[in-house]
């Protein structure tokens, strides 16, 4: 019995995206203004497990068009189905209701935001160790004898810039003005 069903439900589902069932969705709802082919793209559907009932979905950016393009599909298939596979015990549980407002399915903000932060973290750290990869610069006295293979003649020590302490400048001497050192031979 569980086998049949799911059977049943791939079988419906494989109508459903038929290019015949989706024409005449576009033939019966023109106001809908997408294509066959669109249709068949988009229309997604679930299924609870062991049950008959399927349950079908459509995105658009506008929920009042995906709420009528599900409608109209369904609606298509219940009329079509008794004609194709000779039953009818096909019902419409539930419509989708157009003035229901639901909470936008994409984008996702919340999961961008991690994904974005997890990503800059990620070539963050990558940037940090390709660029001690290829620092290729000389800094201490063993760099020196190894890569150069020759001694260090001068070491500098690290000093930082309060270290530093200015010279006091020396005033230059100021002459003492005193007639009395100052001899004029002529």
């Amino acid at each position: 019995m569980i086998n049949t069903n799911l059977s049943l439900i791939n079988t419906y589902k494989e109508i459903i995206k038929t290019p015949s069932i989706m024409s005449l969705v576009v033939e019966k709802h023109p106001d809908i203004d997408v294509s066959p082919e669109q249709l068949m793209k988009g229309i997604r559907f679930s299924s609870v497990n062991g049950t008959q009932v399927v349950t079908l979905y459509y995105q658009d950016t506008d929920y009042k068009r995906a709420a009528k393009i599900v409608n109209s599909v369904s609606q298509v298939f219940q009329l079509q189905i008794p004609k194709i596979m000779k039953v009818d015990n096909v019902y419409l549980l539930d419509m989708a209701d157009a003035d229901k407002m639901p909470s936008p399915v994409k984008p996702d903000i919340a999961l961008n935001m991690a994904i974005g932060a997890v990503v800059s973290v990620l070539l963050g750290i990558g940037l940090v160790l390709l660029l001690d990869y290829f620092d290729d610069s000389i800094r201490t006295e063993d760099d020196v004898q190894h890569y150069l293979m020759l001694p260090a003649l001068v070491s500098v020590p690290y000093m930082k810039q309060g270290d530093i302490t200015p010279k006091q400048r020396s005033q230059p001497p100021q002459e003492k003005d005193t007639k009395a050192g100052v001899a004029r031979v002529s």
